[in-house]
């Protein structure tokens, strides 16, 4: 573990680094995640969900979990595949489902 004027000096070279390329060298990993959502994300998540709801008998949940899940498909519709991947990943944690993990492709990457 390095010490901790080492660490502050990391910190502070990464945090002039991005002033000097107008990248912030910091930035979460769910946000990277969420940045590549895809058309594909949606589809897969909202398949998931789909399957999965049938089985669940909770109707509180089961109602709540439907209605993140139907705007979440609304806002893959309108092509913001971020907050509808992130209302999808919501829907399936309310009904006690594990989000799949998309792949992309090399080919589907910018």
């Amino acid at each position: 573990m390095p010490s901790r004027p080492v660490a502050a000096m990391s910190c502070l070279l990464g945090l002039l680094l991005g002033m000097v390329t107008g990248v912030p060298a910091i930035a979460s990993q769910s946000a990277a995640k969420a940045s590549a959502a895809t058309p594909r994300d949606c589809q897969s998540l909202l398949h998931q969900f789909d399957v999965a709801v049938a089985t669940k008998r909770d109707p509180v949940k089961v109602a709540a979990a439907r209605k993140n899940r139907d705007l979440a498909s609304t806002e893959c519709q309108r092509g913001n595949y971020v907050e509808g991947v992130r209302g999808l990943r919501k829907a399936l944690h309310e009904i006690g489902v594990k989000p799949v993990k998309v792949v992309q492709s090399r080919s589907a990457m910018p």
